[in-house]
């Protein structure tokens, strides 16, 4: 037998082996996501960077379709979701349904260290996760590409992927026409590649042949030849001319590749359908046209058309409705005769044509119109408004309903208390007529509608509108202030009242008259901007009001001192509105997106009525030198408000103290504040991490500091950035000293307790550590929401903070509903445990509910019909934390929010920024070559401006998936309104 075909059975018989072990049985299949590897090829052995085609397929056996637009994707496994490969995730190119077999082609990159990796993958759903049977792991080989003792030299490594079959192809690219007359000449292209391990040459019989069908002469041509041989990993484009057929009609193009007497191999081109057409034949003509219809409401309307035309044109028909723009086709309406559906009176003047199309043109018929004609019926109520009670400020809300032929109008009327009759409401012509807020005035006011047609006039009952209030007052007053020149002083008030009243802060100088207006100050904590001696003796209060009265709350008198010597006013809390950019500048620690993306997440879940923009501009091995050469297009592009930088641990060299070093880390750093503020923004700098030399000397890396005092380097480094700060008046975090504190802590009870396993980086913990820090020294700690219900003249009351409670009862059980303003801060799971230890729940995120003077007992919580938990009377009384409840719906909307982050930085912002690194290691190849008087310059600088615009391009298309996540974020983390209930489920004991 001839080797070759020798080889190609044995390939073919493993490949069944290989199917039938890995394929399941026969049968019904398991409910929902499923699959089965079918088969993979791939090499044995790479060079370093070296790209390879790779093919995996796999058998939907679920009972769902994989449809790109539902997330279906083939992901990396051997670990899950690794980037070994050069990504992560393989698109669909088309749907799969149960039982079919879905073929993934798609190129590999080889890393760039040396040594053997596994390649596997599996069917995964986003958001879902992976499922199914994952591919068999293929071990492969990566030789160095620059190591002179290499067993293989380039020629000696595969080429295409690692399959016995000799011959194989991949389809590039295609150009082709879609219309031609009939007898038309037309040039078109074909560029596919040379995957297998021969050369293709005329000497051999390599062609093109057309298939669907096989060998077919419909374009007068089925066979290509070669014009040069296209040896294993070339690309070969086929130019060549195709004659239409002689016959109006659709036709089908597609070629693959053939060595006569062996056979056809490789994959096809894409099919392309080509519309022949006759331009000497008559478009089509209409010999009988649609006429105008009268018909009773409730009935049908049939139309008629006749078209002549050769080839028999094909027919639809349109409608346009009396308020239309233009006809519309209309869904299957596709015959000579049109049957409308049952038609109402709305359809009086509709209209109704014929289209008949083929391969010569098109032509439209007349206009028909049908009459829609009905008799009278006196309207009727179906729906009578229902009386109303509302607290004071409030709306309400009336609905009716009215049937009659024709449909009847409606109209809503109201009678104040003492009025004569009613009188018709301006505008209120719906079925639901809306109050505007309601007074205490406006208690009694009645109110109806009437219902009226061409028949008659109907009223319908009278529903009455019952309004209750209670005026404000003050259950926290505000206190005196005292503070140094430059700074902020900060005032707090909080009232109660029914409805719950607004609030506005006032002021008034030191000797004026009277009291006014702060703008923009109207929530219950009011933070003055930065004072001067001139403010001192300023008063200040808050007024309440609501729909039942006004109040207002104790005056609260301002004292302002001079500036102690030397003081300079730091930035003291970061001020988010909607529209302000916040920008992390920084290194790998910064690229690894995760105390930013932590950070993110408190901002999503404690400001959700704020679109804030945030804009990761970490990349790995930066010094602040490579942040100022990338300033313009990575930062200032962005127009930030903020800039935090975290730089300084590649900046040291890993070594100890060297003087021009740390001369021209201030350097660069003081450079880059300059520009930062040149840009109206402010720069929040943020000492260097912890390096943990510990750890390094576990790992054994040599590459890495073991045996100097690196970490007590970097702590000098954050140092002089605090006294910067000082200096400049910016603002500033200190991450460094929690680290080494919480590293310090856990190795009291472990000797191999770290935050940072490689020394460097950080992880999930130890990046909560650090945010911990930031949002605290960034003056963003706030609770999220406080609930109080507590016993005044012998009635429970409620009060809430950051929030609008609503509803309120306590008969057998306290009911209401509150809407917070804020969800809780959560965080992914693996994060968890440094948020616990740090006890960043009830410093960054306190979400309470107290209540007192309940009876002796137990009692269950309840938040949307969903039991989150039984506590005592005297926890309760106490005040129960509910931040970190997992049972409750808005732990649970934040984790999702968290989620939805989590995949906007692992699946955008990480790929992001490595085009930023590959951007930053291409400039510094270009400038070695321009240094060097490399005599290859003119070709580099164009090797590198043809990168610059797939680099925009990649860059573009991430940026707009970043969006996209930020869409999904802002609509996930909306606080809605929550339904609290609290009952009595054990009484306590009673002792005798």
């Amino acid at each position: 037998m001839n080797p070759f075909l020798r080889s190609l059975l044995a390939v073919v018989t493993l490949v069944i082996v290989a199917m039938a072990q890995t394929l399941p049985l026969a049968g019904a299949p398991p409910a929902g996501d499923n699959a089965a590897f079918a088969s993979q090829t791939a090499p044995a052995m790479l060079l370093a960077g070296q790209t390879n085609l790779v093919t995996v397929r796999m058998v939907n056996r679920g009972t769902t379709t994989w449809r790109a637009a539902d997330h279906y994707f083939l992901g990396s496994m051997n670990p899950a979701d690794n980037l070994i490969w050069g990504f992560n995730r393989v698109s669909l190119s088309a749907e799969v349904a149960p039982g079919q077999t879905a073929a993934f082609h798609f190129e590999i990159v080889a890393p760039l260290a040396a040594g053997s990796y596994g390649l596997q993958w599996q069917m995964t759903r986003e958001g879902r996760g992976f499922f199914g049977q994952p591919s068999s792991n293929a071990s492969i080989r990566v030789l160095s590409a620059e190591a002179p003792d290499r067993a293989l030299d380039r020629q000696s490594l595969p080429l295409a992927r690692a399959d016995p079959l000799t011959n194989d192809a991949v389809f590039i690219s295609q150009t082709v026409p879609t219309l031609l007359p009939i007898g038309g000449i037309a040039p078109v292209t074909i560029t596919v590649r040379n995957t297998g391990t021969t050369t293709w040459n005329e000497t051999a019989r390599y062609r093109l042949c057309a298939i669907n069908p096989i060998d077919n002469r419909t374009w007068a041509a089925r066979r290509v030849f070669l014009r040069s041989p296209v040896p294993p990993g070339a690309s070969y484009t086929f130019s060549f001319p195709i004659t239409a057929p002689t016959v109006a009609g659709s036709y089908n193009f597609q070629w693959m590749m053939l060595q006569e007497a062996v056979g056809r191999f490789g994959l096809p081109t894409p099919n392309v359908v080509i519309q022949v057409t006759d331009t000497t034949a008559p478009p089509p003509s209409f010999t009988h046209q649609p006429a105008n219809r009268t018909v009773a409401a409730g009935t049908a309307a049939e139309f008629t058309a006749v078209a002549s035309g050769t080839p028999s044109p094909a027919l639809r028909w349109q409608s346009k409705a009396p308020a239309a723009a233009d006809f519309s086709d209309v869904a299957g309406a596709n015959s000579g005769t049109f049957v409308t559906p049952a038609l109402l009176l709305a359809d009086n003047g509709t209209q109704f044509r014929c289209v008949a199309t083929n391969a010569a043109g098109s032509a439209t018929s007349a206009v028909a119109t049908v009459s829609v004609t009905v008799p009278g019926i006196p309207p009727g109520f179906t729906l009578q408004p229902l009386n109303k009670t509302v607290v004071a400020g409030a709306t309400a809300e009336f609905t009716a309903a009215a049937s009659g032929t024709p449909p009847p109008t409606l109209r809503w009327q109201s009678k104040v208390p003492g009025a004569p009759d009613f009188s018709d409401l301006a505008g209120a012509i719906d079925a639901t007529y809306v109050t505007s807020a309601l007074l205490l005035a406006d208690n009694g006011t009645q109110f109806r509608c009437v219902a009226a047609n061409s028949a008659g006039t109907a009223t319908s009952a009278v529903a009455t509108v019952t309004v209750s209030g209670s005026a404000p007052s003050f259950t926290l007053q505000p206190t005196n202030a005292s503070v140094f020149e430059e700074q902020t002083a900060t005032f707090t008030a909080a009232a109660a009242g029914t409805p719950a009243p607004t609030l506005q802060w006032q002021s008034k100088a030191a000797g004026a008259g009277q009291f006014a207006d702060i703008a923009g100050a109207t929530t219950g904590t009011y933070v003055t901007p930065a004072l001067t001696v001139a403010d001192h003796n300023s008063q200040f209060r808050c007024r309440a009001n609501n729909a039942a009265g006004t109040a207002y709350s104790a005056v609260a008198t301002l004292v302002v001192s001079n500036s102690p010597p030397g003081f300079k006013r730091i930035h003291p809390k970061m001020e988010l509105q909607t529209g302000d950019t916040v920008v992390f500048l920084g290194d790998s620690i910064t690229y690894q997106a995760l105390y930013t993306q932590y950070f993110e997440d408190f901002v999503y879940t404690r400001f959700p009525d704020r679109r804030i923009l945030f804009r990761n501009a970490g990349v790995a091995n930066d010094r602040a030198t490579n942040a100022l050469v990338r300033f313009n297009d990575d930062i200032a592009a962005f127009r930030p408000k903020y800039v935090t930088l975290l730089l300084g641990m590649n900046d040291g060299g890993y070594r100890d103290f060297d003087k021009p070093t740390f001369d021209t880390y201030q350097r660069n750093m003081g450079t880059l504040f300059d520009r930062i503020a040149q840009l109206g923004a402010v720069a929040v700098p943020i000492t260097p991490t912890m390096h943990d030399g510990r750890a390094a000397r576990m790992r054994n890396t040599p590459s890495e500091p073991r045996d100097t005092l690196y970490n007590g380097v970097l702590g000098l480094y954050g140092a002089w950035l605090r006294e910067a700060a000082f200096t400049r008046g910016l603002g500033f975090a200190d991450v460094y000293s929690p680290l080494n504190h919480a590293t310090t802590d856990g190795r009291k009870t472990d000797a191999f307790f770290t935050l940072i396993p490689d020394g460097i980086h950080p992880d999930p913990p130890g990046h909560v550590i650090m945010v911990v820090a930031l949002l605290a020294d960034l003056g963003l700690c706030s609770p999220v929401s406080s609930i109080l219900i507590q016993d005044k003249a012998g009635q429970l009351t409620a009060t809430a903070d950051n929030g609008q409670l609503a509803d309120f009862s306590a008969g057998d059980k306290i009911s209401f509903t509150f809407t917070a303003n804020a969800l809780p801060w959560v965080l992914p799971a693996e994060a968890r445990p440094s948020y616990r230890r740090a006890c960043a729940g009830t410093s960054h995120s306190l979400e309470k509910i107290t209540v007192q003077n309940l009876a002796p007992g137990t009692y269950e919580l309840r938040i949307d019909g969903t039991s989150v938990g039984a506590y005592s009377d005297s926890q309760l009384a106490i005040g129960i934390e509910l931040q970190e409840n997992e049972l409750t719906p808005q732990f649970q909307q934040a984790l999702r929010v968290a989620q939805f982050n989590k995949d906007k930085n692992a699946n955008a912002v990480r790929p992001l920024r490595k085009w930023w690194e590959q951007l930053r290691d291409k400039r510094l190849e270009l400038d070695k070559a321009i240094a060097e008087h490399d005599p290859n310059l003119p070709a580099k600088r164009a090797a590198f401006a043809a990168w610059l615009l797939t680099f925009q391009s990649g860059v573009a298309t991430l940026q707009t998936l970043v969006t996209s996540f930020e869409d999904q974020i802002y609509q996930a983390n909306q606080p809605p309104p929550r339904r609290y209930e609290l009952l009595r489920v054990n009484p306590a004991a009673r002792t005798r």
